[in-house]
């Protein structure tokens, strides 16, 4: 927020009827162990340092602390839930977009909670182009910067659909064939910027944090172990 986004995203693990913002589906790379989060209960998650220094976030800790100041796009990492649903009703807020790669779950999702605003996340071009998102009724299309052009951010324009490009790294990073004000220099961190007008990217929380350094697999009695999801 400090560095002057209009978003964030982020993504969200349910476990245990809570939900955590954490992004890999293995808790190595953060957290030094050799196990699948969705395996694990939620207090045990609770226990967990990232670096040996900070605790996993809930959902709630994130959107108190991000406070109405930006808007949020929640990426949802497993299927959905009554209870998710729920907290949607409960956070009642228009500028969050819940987004996935699992489209069948954010169709649930809509049909569920109407005024919902889903991003459909992709990796291929679609033949088809948007229409795929446009049928979805989602509000967003969020496709992979390595297959994004011109034409794919041009039809879903045109079917009225926003365009939220992941992940840029680098400023040198450019959509292949893109219109003119995508040419525009902006920042080595994908930030939601408000003079990129053609499409938009996102500034992810995990980007912030380094590979951490290998820890033993801890006994397998100090992990609570579940069927993997």
């Amino acid at each position: 927020i400090e560095l002057g986004v209009n978003a964030i995203e982020f993504d969200v693990y349910e476990i245990d009827n809570e939900f955590f913002v954490f992004h890999d589906r293995y808790l190595e790379r953060l957290c030094g162990l050799e196990a699948y989060i969705t395996e694990q209960s939620a207090k045990f998650i609770k226990t967990l340092k990232v670096h040996g220094k900070y605790k996993i976030p809930t959902l709630d800790e994130v959107i108190n602390l991000i406070d109405n100041r930006v808007s949020i796009n929640i990426e949802l990492k497993n299927k959905t839930s009554d209870l998710f649903i729920n907290k949607l009703n409960e956070l009642n807020n228009s500028s969050i977009i819940v987004s996935s790669f699992n489209h069948q779950e954010l169709k649930k999702i809509k049909d569920k909670r109407k005024e919902t605003k889903i991003g459909a996340l992709h990796v291929a071009l679609p033949v088809n182009n948007s229409k795929f998102a446009k049928e979805l009724n989602s509000y967003s299309v969020h496709p992979s910067i390595t297959t994004v052009t011109k034409k794919f951010v041009e039809d879903a324009h045109n079917n009225g659909l926003k365009v939220f490009v992941y992940t840029v790294n680098k400023k040198e990073e450019k959509i292949r064939d893109r219109p003119t004000p995508l040419q525009k220099e902006h920042s080595p961190l994908p930030l939601l910027s408000s003079h990129l007008t053609r499409a938009t990217t996102w500034l992810p929380l995990h980007r912030f944090f380094e590979f951490p350094k290998r820890k033993p697999l801890p006994h397998s009695s100090d992990l609570t172990q579940r069927p993997r999801r």
